[in-house]
């Protein structure tokens, strides 16, 4: 687990499941709400690093299966709303509570969210954007935009 704090937000970063996806657990250090991004696996591993806080959302940022191997674990365990864009919902194994659209803004405590529609990846792909961080989801891999399957998808994501 990596962790970040730079006075504004406090980042933790877990590598998990079979492909080493990506979670991040984003928080306020003032009021403790956080949100986790993800859920890719190790729903243990998840609950264990979110014990100190009150998480506000689960995010999704979009609903490949290697997001979402412990969401329903992660759901039940905390109870969090769910939010995930629109045209991703019927994607989710239960429906969600929350729809995040371009533009939306989530906020816990001091710490604020902006929602980037970022099509491509999948059509419901979502960036979040808080101050100079961006969880991009899979809209950005290391060395460039994410898997596309079609030409279309690749202009679309650039």
């Amino acid at each position: 687990m990596a962790l970040h704090y730079d006075g504004e937000i406090q980042i933790k970063k877990l590598q998990l499941g079979p492909y080493g996806t990506n979670c991040y657990i984003a928080s306020c250090p003032e009021t403790k709400e956080g949100v986790i991004i993800d859920t890719p696996g190790e729903p243990e591993r998840i609950l264990a690093e979110v014990e100190d806080l009150w998480i506000r959302y689960i995010l999704i940022t979009h609903t490949h299966a290697d997001h979402l191997e412990a969401f329903s674990q992660v759901r039940a365990a905390l109870g969090a709303q769910v939010a995930v864009h629109p045209q991703e919902t019927g994607q989710l194994p239960s429906a969600p509570g929350l729809a995040m659209n371009e533009g939306d803004v989530l906020s816990l405590g001091t710490v604020k969210l902006a929602v980037i529609h970022t099509p491509g990846h999948t059509p419901g792909s979502v960036c979040l954007l808080s101050g100079k961080h961006l969880f991009s989801g899979d809209t950005i891999f290391p060395h460039g935009p994410g898997k596309t399957r079609t030409p279309d998808q690749f202009e679309q994501i650039v």
